[in-house]
C-alpha cells in the first residue's frame, strides 16, 4: 500500500457471551474438533435439560453421550436433528447449613 493512500478500518471485538448455562466451545477432552460445539443447560423445577450441537460439518453419524464423573456413568443422548442432541435429568442437590 502506498503511503499516500491510507486505509482506515473500524474494528469491534465481540464480547464473550459464554456462561455456565450456554455458549460455545472448541476444546475437547478426547480427540479434537474442527469447529466445536454449542451447549445449553436449562432448568424447569428439578429437571435439567442438556442440549449440545456439534458444529463440525466434517463429521457425520455422530452419537452423543452425557457423562457423569463421580460415580462414572454415561447415557446416550437423544438426537434432535442433524448433530443436535439433548438429555433430560432430574437434578438433586444436598443442601447444607453452615
Amino acid at each position: 500500500m502506498a503511503s499516500n493512500n491510507p486505509l482506515t478500518l473500524d474494528a469491534k471485538t465481540l464480547q464473550n457471551t459464554n456462561s455456565q448455562c450456554s455458549g460455545s466451545e472448541s476444546e475437547a477432552t478426547q480427540g479434537s474438533f474442527s469447529v466445536g460445539y454449542r451447549y445449553d443447560f436449562t432448568t424447569n423445577g428439578t429437571d435439567v435439560t442438556f442440549t449440545f450441537e456439534l458444529l463440525d460439518k466434517d463429521k457425520s453419524g455422530v452419537v452423543a453421550y452425557l457423562w457423569s464423573q463421580s460415580p462414572f456413568s454415561e447415557t446416550q443422548m437423544t438426537s434432535m436433528s442433524g448433530n443436535k442432541f439433548y438429555q433430560n435429568r432430574k437434578w438433586f442437590y444436598k443442601r447444607t447449613n453452615h
